[in-house]
């Protein structure tokens, strides 16, 4: 209700968070009496259902039901629908029992640490139930192994050995002995190893009832026969002393004493008997005189067995249990195909909007990247512009110094060359050397001064992580001996390479600059001459030396310039090709 009330009124201004917060304080004071009433009625509607009390109307629960689908917690829901499953169970309504059991399962959250897993267990109990009575033998069996993990989850030992018990006689109807004998002999065991004696032995006598039937093992079901009439005979409903005086009967007539045999089936006998119990005590009598040969107790009891076991009856009723299977069947496995299409919509209109919320997700994540790669590249073509930038500067500052200590030298030498020369030694070029001293070291300092600030910047430039590796590796092209080697010999006037030389200059070039190598390899009419001038170029060469190295006129240089810089940069000069490659290669100086 809350959340109709907030989606109707889809205006922020409309209802405050405040507004939203008194809201539902109200709506919580107004159900909060009947949340408790149904709570109540829930309780005692299980309390009923604990104690055998046959539920004759459906009403209640419906709105019991109705209530906790839009109030209730995980666990009431599956209480309630549980609860109405078990109404119909009582009117006869199996398909609808059902049907309330599997969406009361489907209410569980079995993800949460609170789950009511005592109910869930029950549920699946009370689905074994309804399948037996309708002969659907292999879906009891699967409920009642969930309703044993459900048992064992809430730490209700018994109840799970139990659940896992009852399926051995299922496993019986369906003619499967071996796993019938395994689970008699498993449970068995744990009743043991739990402290439920009473529980083993009585699992022990339908153990004894398998070996008599099914497996022609009297002498191994006797022990447990005895077992059972020692300690449990006098404790148990009348129904199983019947079954224990035909077992015994059983027992008897196999090893052949059938005096003994006929004394306990006639102990079956009981006053006002049904046809149903009546049953095994013909049966067994009916074997006593076919083997000792008495015709007319042969006759006498094959009239009664026949009475009590009326083949039509019998074929009547396989084929109304055949019809309800069908019916039921049917009816289940349209609901679960319509719920299934229905899951499958639901499915489907949840992944079309994952899918679009992945692709929106998805388009801004690559949005950011770029964005985020795009600013770095910037800031880090910023910091290699500064790098380069304040390179210069202490380059130019270095060379200005050298430019300025040899004019200082020449304007002292020709001052003194005057004064030696003079006639007339005065104190005039004594001050003018002294004046160009002083001008000379106050020049001298400020280039310095500049040069250290500039040698500080240079040096924090190189920690910038981003910019760092581009100058270490830059470095450690400038300082292998190849480099070194080309750089002092370009001083000669004339020097030629040889091609152990170039190959070494190449293999240095393309471990620092693969990049640079791949592109002007992919060039499309490339030289081993175009790549050589393009590497010779990011040194700091004159012109006439790379023509002096590569054996070429200087025009020549300048017009393999000029191309390389078309083809990789589109401009068609040579003077900018050096400042290209810096920039997009990351040769930094």
């Amino acid at each position: 209700m809350m959340k109709q009330i907030i989606t109707a009124n889809k205006t922020p201004r409309a209802i405050t968070v405040i507004g939203y917060c008194l809201l539902a304080i109200v709506l919580s004071a107004c159900t909060g009496g009947d949340g408790e009433q149904m709570r109540a009625q829930l309780e005692e509607m299980e309390r009923q259902n604990r104690e055998y009390e046959d539920f004759t109307t459906d009403s209640l629960a419906k709105k019991l039901v109705d209530y906790f689908d839009h109030h209730g917690t995980a666990n009431e829901r599956l209480r309630s629908h549980y609860i109405l499953g078990c109404v119909y169970r009582d009117l006869g309504e199996a398909p609808h029992a059902v049907d309330c059991y599997l969406y009361a399962i489907s209410q569980a959250d079995t993800t949460a640490a609170d789950c009511d897993y005592r109910t869930l267990s029950a549920v699946y109990s009370q689905m074994a139930l309804l399948f037996h009575n309708q002969f659907l033998f292999t879906n009891e069996i699967h409920a009642r192994k969930i309703s044993a993990y459900y048992a064992a989850k809430d730490n209700d030992d018994f109840f799970s050995i139990y659940e896992h018990a009852r399926t051995a006689g299922t496993y019986i109807l369906m003619n499967e002995i071996d796993s019938a004998e395994y689970v008699l002999n498993r449970a068995i065991n744990q009743y043991e190893a739990n402290g439920y004696h009473d529980n083993a032995i009585e699992s022990s006598l339908i153990l004894a009832y398998l070996y008599l039937e099914y497996r022609d093992k009297p002498h191994e079901a006797k022990p447990l026969l005895d077992q059972y009439e020692e300690y449990l005979f006098d404790k148990n409903l009348q129904g199983t002393k019947l079954q224990m005086y035909y077992y015994k009967g059983r027992y008897y007539e196999m090893v052949g004493q059938m005096d003994s045999a006929e004394i306990c089936y006639r102990k079956i006998y009981r006053p006002n008997m049904s046809y149903i119990e009546q049953d095994p005590m013909y049966r067994g009598l009916l074997s006593i005189y076919k083997k000792k040969g008495v015709v007319d107790s042969i006759v006498k009891y094959t009239e009664l067995f026949c009475t009590t076991n009326d083949s039509s009856v019998v074929v009547k009723d396989q084929n109304i249990t055949a019809q309800m299977a069908a019916s039921y069947n049917y009816n289940r496995f349209q609901k679960q195909a319509f719920e299934n299409e229905k899951r499958a919509d639901k499915e489907r209109h949840q992944f079309y909007i994952l899918l679009i919320i992945a692709f929106l997700l998805a388009s801004a994540g690559i949005y950011t990247f770029f964005r985020y790669k795009k600013r770095k590249r910037r800031e880090i073509e910023s910091l290699k512009s500064e790098y380069a930038e304040v390179t210069r500067q202490y380059n130019e500052n270095l060379h200005s110094i050298d430019v300025l200590e040899n004019a200082h030298k020449q304007v002292v030498n020709i001052i003194q060359q005057e004064l030696h020369n003079a006639k007339d030694k005065t104190s005039k070029y004594e001050s003018a050397i002294a004046d160009i001293n002083n001008q000379y070291e106050t020049d001298i300092l400020e280039f310095k001064a500049e040069n250290e600030k500039l040698q500080d910047t240079i040096n924090q430039l190189k920690q910038c992580k981003d910019l760092s590796p581009f100058i270490e590796n830059s470095q450690s092209f400038f300082a292998s001996d190849i480099v070194k080697r080309i750089i002092q010999n370009a001083e000669k006037s004339v020097y030629s390479m040889s091609d152990d030389e170039w190959n070494e200059f190449m293999t240095t070039a393309k471990k620092h600059f693969p990049a640079l190598v791949s592109d002007l390899n992919a060039l499309e009419g490339i030289t081993p001459q175009k790549i050589r001038v393009c590497f010779l170029a990011i040194l700091p060469l004159r012109a006439q030396d790379l023509a002096s190295f590569m054996g070429v006129p200087s025009q020549r240089i300048s017009n393999l310039k000029s191309e390389l810089n078309e083809r990789l940069f589109g401009e068609s000069t040579a003077r900018s090709l050096y400042h290209n490659l810096a920039k997009k290669y990351n040769i930094i100086v």
